[in-house]
């Protein structure tokens, strides 16, 4: 019976990850995706229309340590990926794919941790329902680094956990190889790289600088190699460039009400209630598991540092932001520690029965109901169903704002618009948005959705023009109309302001 369980529970997971499978499918990339995949194409945001890919990897690590904010291995991995295809769907695909091991490897965790298959599998179904992963399986399908680095978290845990059950050579390579590699994902992962380093030394080496040194070189030698890498290809550029728009996630920048606003969201907010209850727990633990200790140590300075560095204003320390998801992956982990730790004190089957019984069901029919992610954008929609509506629709000059520019550029060139009927208007009837072509000649104008203030400040210009006006279409789309172009063909219930 129990080998049947574990079977149909193994089955269950594999069901809700090939729903989930279906965001695959989401044909709009916004500015950041777009500029992702141009820059894995040697290009940026803004290389000039039908500028040809470039086969020189200097060109990719080049573009991205001028346009990126992440060290770039999810870039040139992106380099290689793309020589496949540059499809939407397997573009999504390669996110999806570290999302999917982030699974595997949370399952492996709990294992650890409480010494069941059974309760590892269970809590591959709750990484679907728990409150903390719904962030994570939304950025599962984003074409950026956020999943890349969140399976570098859980798999680097893992091998620590391993490794301090049985700390050989290979256990150590593994986790050296492994968190080298995912140095590469977002500079977030090097705190908790550094982090692993320290656990590392202290509960596998018990605090020797000698034995770290002589016998610890097939974890640290690996993960020096590709830091080295990183801090001269990406992190020398981006050391100087705090983006302004995080300001509102950093301590540094905020009154105290705020600041105490901020500490009561990263601590009592329900995405991050497991950690404040697994650390509290943890303190009143008679026996404490060296394991769980672990986890507590990680837990502790990963929320220290992001501290110390949000009031020095230097990163994001705010559980709402996408910049610090890593607080959501180590809110999980503490979620199954939690499970583990009551799986351990009763040890009893027929709970873990009940909660069969009564849990998954749900888990099953919410994550069906609620397995589309919504869209940022729908701009390839409102393009397509602008040329079904207008006859006229090859005969616009289109204005491109520079925060469509990418996106622009990956629908046409490489996406589902790059077909030669649109030719006819790609890029001929293209006007970038530069000093010299402001509005001059447009007809219509494409939004992205993502960029509200620039939208505004686009129809403010508008309005101040004299003999302009604007419509809508379709939300994503504005015409500019003069007294030339005030008649449109386009029916007027097609018309909305977003």
């Amino acid at each position: 019976m129990k080998k049947l369980d574990i079977f149909l529970i193994f089955v269950l997971i594999l069901v809700l990850i090939i729903f989930a499978l279906n965001n695959i499918h989401n044909p709009n990339l916004w500015y950041d995706e777009a500029g992702q995949f141009l820059m894995a194409k040697g290009l940026n945001h803004f290389s000039p229309f039908l500028a040809p890919a470039s086969t020189n990897i200097a060109d990719v690590i080049y573009n991205n340590s001028i346009y990126n904010r992440d060290p770039g291995g999810f870039t040139l991995l992106l380099f290689f990926y793309t020589l496949v295809s540059n499809s939407i769907e397997w573009l999504r695909f390669l996110p999806y794919l570290f999302f999917v091991l982030s699974v595997v490897a949370f399952i492996a965790i709990t294992k650890e941790l409480s010494g069941s298959l059974r309760l590892g599998l269970i809590s591959g179904l709750l990484f679907f329902l728990l409150l903390p992963t719904r962030i994570l399986l939304y950025f599962a399908f984003e074409v950026r680094a956020y999943s890349m680095e969140v399976c570098g978290i859980f798999m680097c845990f893992y091998l620590l956990l391993k490794t301090y059950r049985n700390p050989d050579k290979i256990n150590l390579l593994l986790l050296g190889l492994v968190s080298a590699f995912f140095m590469g994902s977002r500079y977030s992962f090097w705190v908790y790289a550094f982090i692993v380093t320290l656990a590392l030394f202290i509960y596998v080496f018990k605090n020797s600088l000698k034995n770290f040194v002589l016998k610890g070189y097939l974890y640290y030698l690996p993960l020096l190699i590709s830091t080295l890498f990183f801090i001269f290809t990406a992190a020398i550029a981006h050391s100087a460039r705090i983006l302004p728009h995080t300001y509102d996630y950093m301590l540094a920048y905020q009154d105290l009400v705020m600041k105490i606003q901020i500490f009561k969201l990263n601590f009592l907010h329900l995405s991050a209630l497991p950690v404040t209850i697994f650390l509290i727990t943890f303190l009143f633990l008679k026996n404490k598991d060296k394991k769980f200790s672990m986890l507590f140590f990680v837990v502790i300075f990963y929320e220290l540092i992001f501290i110390a560095l949000s009031f020095m204003g230097k990163h994001p320390w705010h559980i709402y932001g996408r910049w610090s998801i890593g607080l959501h992956a180590l809110s999980i982990s503490c979620s199954t520690a939690l499970l583990s730790l009551i799986y351990n004190k009763f040890n009893n089957v027929r709970y873990l029965n009940l909660f069969l019984v009564l849990v998954i069901p749900f888990i099953t029919l919410n994550f069906i109901k609620d397995k589309k992610i919504p869209d940022k954008d729908d701009l390839l929609s409102s393009i397509m169903q602008l040329e079904k509506a207008d006859k006229n629709f090859y005969n616009y000059k289109y204005f491109i704002p520079n925060e469509t520019t990418p996106v622009i550029k990956y629908q046409f060139e490489y996406g589902k618009l790059a077909d030669e009927k649109y030719r006819k208007i790609y890029p001929g009837n293209m006007i970038m948005d530069d000093k010299n072509n402001k509005l001059k000649g447009a007809n219509v104008v494409l939004f992205t959705y993502y960029f509200p203030q620039e939208r505004r400040e686009m129809l403010n210009k508008l309005n101040e023009g004299g003999g302009f006006n604007y419509k809508w279409f379709n939300g994503d789309i504005v015409f500019i109309t003069r007294d030339a172009l005030s008649d449109t063909p386009l029916p007027a219930q097609n018309y909305k302001q977003p």
